[in-house]
C-alpha cells in the first residue's frame, strides 16, 4: 500500500507461487491488482517491487495496459526467446473474443432448453 499523508494513493494485491516444487526458496510474485492514483504512488509501488528482487524469481502481471512495459528497465519475460534481428519476447498476449448476436430472438429460441449451470 502506498500512503500519502495517511491517504491510500495506491496498492498491490499479490501472492507467491513456487517456481519449482523442490525449491522452497525460488518463487514468482503474482500481481492480481496494481492500482495507483498518481506518478508518486506508481513510483512507490515499483520501489517496493524492486526491493523484492532478492526474494523472487519473476513478477507476473496480467495487464491490459499496452504501454506498461515502457516503465520497466528490462521488460524481457525470462524466456530468452528472440525474434528477427534483436527483438526479445517481452510478454505473452491473448485477446478475448466477444461474439456478436445479430438475431437475439433466434438465439433465445435455439437456447431455450439449454441449462446454463442452473442460472
Amino acid at each position: 500500500m502506498y500512503l500519502d499523508k495517511n491517504t491510500v494513493r495506491g496498492y498491490l494485491v499479490y501472492s507467491f507461487k513456487k517456481v519449482q516444487e523442490t525449491n522452497w526458496i525460488k518463487n514468482d510474485m503474482i500481481l492480481y491488482d496494481f492500482i495507483y492514483e498518481n506518478p508518486d504512488a506508481l513510483h512507490g509501488l515499483l520501489s517496493f517491487l524492486r526491493t523484492q528482487a532478492d526474494q523472487i524469481h519473476r513478477i507476473i502481471y496480467a495487464t491490459q495496459d499496452d504501454s506498461f512495459h515502457h516503465i520497466l528497465l528490462d521488460p524481457r519475460n525470462g524466456t530468452d526467446t528472440m525474434f528477427v534481428l534483436l527483438a526479445h519476447e517481452v510478454n505473452v498476449e491473448g485477446a478475448g473474443i466477444m461474439y456478436r448476436v445479430i438475431n437475439t430472438g433466434r438465439l433465445f429460441k435455439l437456447l431455450k432448453t439449454h441449462d446454463f449451470n442452473g442460472q
